[in-house]
């Protein structure tokens, strides 16, 4: 089946900043604040003093954090540093669309992110049933992930869909799956609910998995892998049902087949589709390490064009939500899609009103966020009071690592005054 080909687009995602210090060491009683302008500091200057724990932090346009719950795990660099994720999806892959460029992610780098999700759908890993297709790792990903490795970024594989499969106008699960396809605006609902009937297509899916942990074997290209975008049991989506009865069983599997061939990367989960409307994840906590809480936030549907203005209230709930969940399952947390189309009439409303009030949630409940979705790559580039409306907001060079464990990261829009308050490790 052909389909229109997506536009060139990013999806901005956003990690935590944790507070811990790494092992067993005693934090200090008193937080210590240091502000300095980025004028003041050459590039590699003021790096290094972002990983010093006694120097200044911080970076700008439209960034801020705090320390989520205590009880959550700290998210960590192999010198027990905090780790500041700060970066984009850039889609096409799922598609089938294979223009990323080199250039692509180096700009990306230069706006300051250190982090890109890069989705990848099933139906190209088995187009026919039992029917693996290498080259789809050989040609296409293998090379987008070198680009973007080479060029200073953390890569995140996200096994993704969005309406579940090309046989209902998505992408995802192969058309093979599919069982009469009527072409309707809601058959992938259908579709969904009918895959898991076929515990052999779940079969199919687990040995996908596995054949890209076992290509990417041993591979430090990779820093983490995304279990399944926005997963769904069509009909069958009833949290107290879906997410330990189906979901859990099959998330088991996935990094099972991952970690036998690649053991060292994190692995994202992500909660049922329908959590990001305020639906409750109920899922029991998963017995690995490595893991990392990865929600998507749309509040109001403002990844489809809905109203922005969310109250103060409601954006409180929804961060609080969030955050609750990855310390309920005692891991990191990780804002892996938010926000809005660049495109769309009122996104300057948006990143006006409704960031800023996330952004002052987020800080309030101690979690990093960023909100933007779809932002075409060239968006920085490109005139146009919207774009730059948004532009402004979303591309935040942050400090990539702290020495110490941070507290609080501030930044003033529009001006380059950098804060960061912190407790720092005994004896550092």
């Amino acid at each position: 089946m052909r389909f229109a080909k997506p536009l060139r687009r990013l999806v901005f995602l956003w990690a935590l900043s944790l507070t811990a210090c790494a092992g067993d060491a005693a934090m200090e009683t008193e937080p210590r604040t240091f502000e300095t302008r980025a004028a003041d500091l050459a590039r590699e200057q003021f790096r290094a003093a972002l990983l010093d724990p006694a120097g200044p932090v911080d970076a700008d346009l439209a960034a801020f954090a705090a320390a989520p719950p205590p009880e959550a795990e700290p998210l960590l660099d192999e010198d027990g540093r905090q780790i500041v994720l700060h970066g984009a999806n850039y889609m096409g892959m799922e598609f089938g669309w294979f223009g990323h460029a080199p250039e692509d992610f180096e700009r990306m780098v230069s706006w300051g992110f250190n982090v890109v999700r890069l989705p990848i759908a099933w139906r190209y890993l088995e187009p026919d049933e039992g029917v693996y297709d290498a080259d789809y790792l050989i040609d296409h990903v293998e090379p987008t992930i070198d680009a973007a490795s080479a060029a200073g970024l953390r890569v995140i594989l996200d096994m993704h869909q969005w309406k579940w499969s090309p046989c209902c106008g998505g992408n995802g699960a192969p058309e093979w799956t599919c069982d009469d396809p009527t072409g309707g605006d809601y058959d992938w609902l259908r579709q969904a609910t009918l895959f898991w009937d076929h515990p052999e297509y779940l079969d199919h899916f687990v040995d996908a998995w596995e054949m890209v942990a076992e290509y990417f074997a041993d591979d430090d290209r990779i820093w983490g892998y995304d279990l399944w975008n926005e997963p769904q049991g069509g009909l069958r989506t009833i949290p107290w049902t879906f997410d330990n009865g189906l979901l859990r069983p099959l998330y088991v599997r996935f990094i099972e087949a991952i970690r036998a061939h690649h053991a060292e990367p994190f692995i994202l989960f992500e909660p049922n589709i329908i959590h990001v409307v305020g639906i409750p994840f109920v899922m029991d906590p998963l017995p690995y390490d490595r893991l990392i809480y990865a929600p998507h936030n749309y509040p109001l549907n403002t990844g489809d064009g809905g109203d922005y203005l969310v109250s103060k209230v409601g954006i409180r709930r929804q961060i609080e939500r969030l955050a609750r969940d990855a310390a309920d399952h005692g891991v990191p947390y990780l804002l892996g899609e938010t926000g809005v189309t660049s495109g769309s009439s009122r996104a300057e409303d948006f990143s006006a009103r409704q960031h800023r009030g996330v952004r002052r949630a987020h800080d309030e409940f101690h979690v990093v966020g960023l909100l933007a979705r779809q932002l075409e790559l060239r968006a920085a580039r490109w005139g146009g009071r919207r774009k730059r409306a948004l532009s402004e907001l979303f591309i935040p060079p942050l400090p990539d690592g702290h020495g110490g464990a941070v507290t609080r990261l501030r930044v003033r829009p529009g001006v380059a005054l950098f804060r960061r308050d912190f407790s720092q490790c005994a004896g550092a």
